[in-house]
């Protein structure tokens, strides 16, 4: 049979999707007719290749027709797509391999060509960088992507019960990752320009992204010591998220920014540190809570707590190090040997009730007055005793009820106040006296 007449036969099978008969036929043309072959018999029989899934094999047809026709966009693409279901979108892709795939796709296609799989490349192995974090990787793959060629719209889809979900676009996991990268980077910077630049720029969030830019700029403005700038956002953040982390970059805020331990400080610590959950998370916060009660000169507290990080240490078969040991003795914590023997939740417990309490007693207590209280809105206001006004709120499932010209006690602590856009300060904690 003649090479025109097994073209057509095999162009027309192709154009009615029957990819599997057409193969043997384009097979045929690529083996025994190669010297009247062209380029597009080479991409078609690839192309078939492809849509059958034998992506290894449509990988070396195209890697033969790049070689003779460098400058054939069709077979570019489709060479880039061979790479990526090959190298990226399999089982266990080879780390090793996976920047030089994913620079190769960049290399053979565009990222505004909708038909090629650049920005798809790209943002899929990310995600083999996510877990654990490597920055470095994260910041290279993400400098081959221009984010005004990025699409935000979200991803919707509707699971086999018909419940709809819809996931961030690929701009915003874009901003999502790289603001995270150059954080961790040291890149502090470029990271706030990138974060104000997010929160600028897209019209919806998901995942709560619009506070966790503020966090990363709150973290980078605390690193180059712009400790109000960084306080203004975390009090945002923490309006939202009252998570033990958000506390404790609060308290280490609170310790950066002044030479003496302030109250703001103990009572920041104090809530990241107030339920005993995820204690294998915390340890940050709990060297945070010890170098603390050294400054304040509570030794026995600190000693309980450096003994206690031991214990979740051991806990979890962690390394200690020589130097963490050896930090106990200059405090006298040989003095509490006995400490040692006691099992993790009794080691808690008993921190709980000599370390931790002790450290929240230290927080000042303001007395005043009830001025009114609105139950509908959760929310009062008191005087205290030098005729200056707080205001609270009412917290869920609270003992006391507070009533108008009850006699209380409270601690005072910083909120965003954002009708007058800055710090100000709510009552909270209140108890009648």
């Amino acid at each position: 049979m003649e090479y025109s007449l097994i073209l057509k036969q095999a162009e027309d099978l192709r154009k009615q999707k029957k990819f599997a008969d057409a193969l043997p036929l384009y097979q045929t043309l690529w083996t025994q007719y190669r010297t009247q072959a062209n380029e597009w018999t080479g991409w078609a029989y690839a192309q078939c290749l492809k849509n059958e899934k034998l992506y290894a094999d449509a990988l070396n047809v195209t890697r033969e027709v790049y070689k003779m026709y460098p400058n054939f966009e069709l077979n570019n693409r489709l060479y880039a797509w061979c790479i990526y279901y090959t190298e990226i979108a399999v089982e266990k892709p080879d780390k090793n391999n996976l920047l030089k795939a994913v620079v190769g796709i960049t290399k053979l296609s565009k990222q505004d060509d909708k038909y090629a799989p650049y920005t798809i490349a790209v943002m899929k192995t990310t995600g083999f960088f996510l877990t654990p974090f490597d920055h470095q990787n994260i910041i290279v793959l993400t400098n081959l992507l221009d984010p005004n060629l990025l699409d935000n719209n979200p991803f919707q889809f509707t699971d086999v019960r018909g419940k709809e979900f819809e996931l961030a676009g690929n701009l915003e996991k874009y901003y999502q990752i790289r603001t995270k990268a150059l954080l961790r980077a040291g890149r502090y910077e470029d990271c706030i320009n990138l974060c104000e630049t997010a929160m600028n720029q897209l019209q919806k969030f998901h995942y709560d992204n619009d506070i966790w830019f503020r966090f990363k700029m709150a973290n980078a403005y605390q690193h180059t010591q712009q400790y109000d700038k960084a306080e203004q956002l975390l009090l945002q953040v923490v309006e939202r998220k009252q998570d033990w982390f958000v506390y404790h970059q609060l308290a280490e805020l609170m310790v950066a920014a002044n030479s003496d331990i302030q109250q703001d400080a103990i009572r920041y610590i104090c809530n990241a540190l107030k339920d005993r959950r995820d204690t294998n998370l915390k340890l940050p916060a709990y060297e945070l809570f010890m170098n603390i009660c050294l400054k304040l000169n509570l030794n026995f507290q600190a000693i309980l707590t450096w003994k206690l990080i031991i214990a979740i240490r051991n806990e979890n078969k962690w390394k200690i190090s020589e130097q963490f040991l050896e930090f106990g003795d200059t405090f006298g914590a040989g003095d509490t040997q006995y400490i040692m023997d006691l099992s993790l939740p009794e080691m808690l417990k008993k921190w709980n009730n000599e370390a931790y309490f002790v450290l929240r007693n230290r927080l000042i207590k303001f007395k005043g007055t009830i001025l009114f209280v609105d139950v509908v809105k959760k929310f009062g206001a008191l005087i205290d005793n030098d005729n200056k006004k707080h205001n609270f709120r009412l917290p869920k499932n609270a003992n006391y009820l507070p009533q108008k010209g009850d006699k209380v006690e409270y601690i005072l602590q910083k909120y965003w106040d954002y009708k007058y856009n800055k710090v100000s300060h709510t009552a909270v904690n209140i108890g009648k006296v």
